[in-house]
């Protein structure tokens, strides 16, 4: 689910492993050599002090190797004198006040940290019944942003374990570390290295829907490990970025096996204490959406806006990919500890800056961009956990993570010492990356020292001509998908020879899907883990379209978004006259996802 795909932009992968990206593989972590006498220690400023940060000139450091490899002067500091004054700031926190009604975001938190100095505010409501107002110490959940707290982890391990004599690397075999313990498709077992998990770059199917399925509630992680063999190659090893939240958890794992001690316990222990991220927390194990700390995740259905159930925010074998809720408080620290090349608030040195470089750096290529900035904002590659690229030609780390409801973006300027975040608890749809776009460009732009190409008319214009797409192809699909139910309740349109198809179908990773007759006996309903819904004939006699209701209805009925997954059964038995096999494939984009169960003896 993690929605990073379709967040971030129609991507071309291209064959190549080795590319040259605007942060090239030498390029260091420049690093002020007083670099603590400039630190700002005190707590992020009040929401007051939006402009001072964004108008902030003093960079604590040199700047940054350019892309020649040489060291040049950094752009001359704007003269923002006199634009406060004439109520400027007024004006930023209009366009996103602007936005977020115009894109339906109950809730957004906003975090920026520029030349030492940082900034963190909310706006709007955490929650629509109690109205309770979002502020910087609330929680959002931040989705695959987790991904790079799990990468630095895992780079502390490999550090702990090379200052006491140890040769591990990014090339390290994962099986060196896990052994037996882990069981992959054969060529995996043997080849995979941390690089190509962190990387996503090993062409293992994605399996994304079962983000919203949920794996089997008694499912351990050995289990999980055991079974990753059933996750089939999609796409030619090393040759592709596939993104897997599956495959890049493992991460967690092999923490685990280096350092002695649980995921959670070793990212709170090492990482976020030394930071100073005391509101930080793991979803469901730590912190319920429902939690006053928590601003509440919302899901737009046709046009209501619908608060998702808390039972999909335990992630279980996927936490390490996307389980983290942060606040912008805690979010201003984590940025700046990136921005300084691996410095704690009080200038020791937590993280070898070669590892964080290595982190920031294309391992894969990823290219593409968003045509709608004229601006320009394009992608290069992907390093761990952090897309690479530009923007207005500068060069840019970001990544964006995606939540049932929540959605978040941390982009870095590394050679300008910016950082941008934004994240939102609503309303989980096109709209909402749309809505952390158009904030984060016109935060970008203010605190790199540029005039602002987005206003309140043109902020909400973003994404406008992707969302009319979206309702054409909505209405050439039949339109109104909650109108769907009622059509498969017709007995014209009733589904022929039931009776081979109902039953109990089973993955050793995935769990179990059973087919049922509907009350009316006119359908098929579907049950799967979390995911309940039916089947929609129209298709083929054996391809039907699924149709979810219940807590995972968004799945197939979010506003505009009407692409569903289909199911499909194969292998009639001419005995019994009853299917063997289904499979069930997972909507656009991620309809590589193709997973199959095999009937059960005991339901034939």
């Amino acid at each position: 689910m993690w929605r990073i795909v379709a967040v971030l932009v129609v991507i071309t992968v291209t064959l190549a492993v080795g590319v040259t990206s605007p942060l090239k593989r030498d390029r260091p972590v420049a690093v002020h050599p007083n670099r603590q006498t400039h630190r700002d220690t005190a707590p992020p400023h009040p929401h007051s002090s939006l402009w001072d940060t964004l108008t902030h000139t003093r960079n604590r450091r040199q700047p940054a190797a350019w892309r020649s490899g040489k060291f040049g002067q950094l752009p001359a500091a704007v003269d923002n004198r006199g634009v406060a004054e004439g109520g400027r700031e007024r004006e930023v926190e209009a366009v996103m006040e602007a936005v977020m009604q115009c894109k339906n975001v109950p809730g957004m938190a906003v975090a920026v940290v520029k030349g030492g100095e940082r900034w963190a505010g909310g706006f709007g409501v955490k929650d629509t019944v109690s109205g309770a107002a979002v502020d910087s110490g609330t929680l959002f959940g931040i989705g695959s942003l987790t991904k790079a707290f799990t990468s630095a982890l895992l780079a502390m391990a490999l550090q702990h374990h090379n200052r006491a004599g140890a040769r591990l690397s990014w090339q390290t075999l994962v099986k060196e570390v896990i052994g037996s313990d882990l069981d992959l498709t054969r060529h995996l077992q043997v080849n995979v290295t941390l690089e190509d998990i962190l990387s996503h770059r090993t062409g293992i199917m994605a399996a994304d829907i079962m983000a919203v399925a949920g794996f089997p509630a008694n499912m351990t992680r050995a289990t999980f490990l055991r079974e990753l063999r059933n996750l089939p190659a999609v796409l030619p090893f090393r040759r592709y970025w596939n993104y897997n939240n599956w495959i890049y958890s493992l991460a967690s794992d092999v923490t685990e096996y280096l350092l002695g001690d649980t995921w959670k316990k070793l990212l709170k222990e090492r990482l976020l204490a030394p930071l100073g991220m005391g509101d930080s927390a793991v979803l469901w194990e730590d912190v319920n959406v429902t939690s006053p700390r928590m601003a509440r995740p919302y899901q737009r259905i046709r046009g209501s806006q619908m608060e998702v159930d808390k039972s999909l925010f335990d992630l279980r074998q996927g936490k390490a990919s996307g389980s983290l809720a942060v606040s912008a408080d805690d979010m201003t620290r984590w940025m700046d500890f990136l921005l300084s090349g691996g410095l704690l608030p009080s200038g020791a040195r937590l993280l070898d800056s070669q590892l964080l470089q290595d982190m920031m750096t294309p391992h894969i290529p990823v290219k593409g961009g968003y045509k709608d900035v004229p601006v320009g904002d394009t992608f290069s590659g992907y390093g761990f956990g952090w897309f690479l690229g530009t923007y207005r030609d500068k060069a840019k780390v970001t990544h964006t993570g995606g939540w049932f409801g929540y959605e978040s973006i941390v982009t870095l300027f590394p050679d300008d010492d910016v950082g941008v975040y934004v994240t939102t608890n609503g309303p989980g749809t096109d709209a909402g990356s749309d809505a952390f776009r158009a904030i984060t460009y016109l935060l970008s732009d203010m605190a790199l020292g540029y005039s602002p190409w987005l206003n309140q008319t043109t902020a909400c214009a973003l994404g406008a001509e992707r969302g009319r797409e979206e309702r054409r192809r909505s209405k050439d699909r039949g339109g109104d998908p909650g109108d769907m139910q009622g059509q498969v309740r017709k007995k014209d349109d009733r589904i022929q020879h039931p009776h081979r198809m109902t039953g109990t179908y089973s993955n050793p990773l995935f769990g179990e899907v059973v087919i049922s007759r509907t009350a009316d006996h006119y359908g098929l309903g579907l049950s799967f883990q979390r995911l309940q819904g039916f089947l929609m004939p129209g298709l083929t006699d054996w391809t039907f379209e699924v149709m979810y209701t219940g807590t995972t209805a968004f799945y197939s009925q979010a506003d505009f978004d009407v692409a569903r997954s289909t199911l499909s059964f194969s292998d009639l038995h001419t005995t019994d006259g009853q299917y063997r096999s289904l499979v069930l494939r997972a909507p656009p984009p991620n309809d590589f996802d193709r997973l199959r169960f095999t009937r059960l003896e005991e339901s034939r």
